[in-house]
């Protein structure tokens, strides 16, 4: 009750006899901000490992026998964060199908999107960001099945 009701309000009025470089965040208790650019002091010999000295049930997504699916649909500019999400042990593969964002069905099956396939082709939109991009990043499940017709056609 008490510290609830003092956490909100009581705090803004006690901002309000600070100086404007103070409450915008340019000082921090009496320090200026550091003004430090260039290279890291130090280099990492080795690139961190997520699951080092772990053992991974192979039978897991992301295992030796459910590897990860493509990611598909995204610009280039998501994909890099989805790879990065894989990459230092972030990503967290979808569970069920999530609801799409522009035709409201349940038809979203990749982790980190909001829009599903058929939209995404439709309206041009990365599924991730739904920003308009002219050139979509990895397959569709459509196009490498009619590219192993083809390809066992000839």
């Amino acid at each position: 009750g008490y510290a609830r009701s003092r956490r909100g309000k009581g705090f803004r009025g006690k901002q309000r006899g600070l100086p404007a470089a103070a409450r915008s965040g340019e000082r921090e208790r009496g320090r200026e901000m550091s003004k430090r650019a260039g290279p890291p002091k130090h280099q990492n010999t080795y690139a961190w490992k997520p699951n080092l000295g772990r053992k991974i049930n192979e039978t897991e997504p992301g295992g030796r026998f459910r590897p990860l699916s493509e990611i598909t649909g995204v610009c280039q500019r998501c994909r890099d964060q989805i790879d990065w999400k894989r990459k230092y042990g972030k990503y967290k593969p979808i569970v069920e199908p999530a609801k799409c964002q522009k035709c409201s069905k349940r038809n979203v099956r990749q982790a980190y999107h909001n829009v599903c396939t058929g939209c995404s082709k439709e309206l041009g939109i990365c599924a991730k960001c739904c920003t308009s991009v002219k050139q979509l990043v990895g397959r569709d499940a459509e196009e490498a099945n009619s590219e192993r017709k083809e390809l066992e056609e000839v």
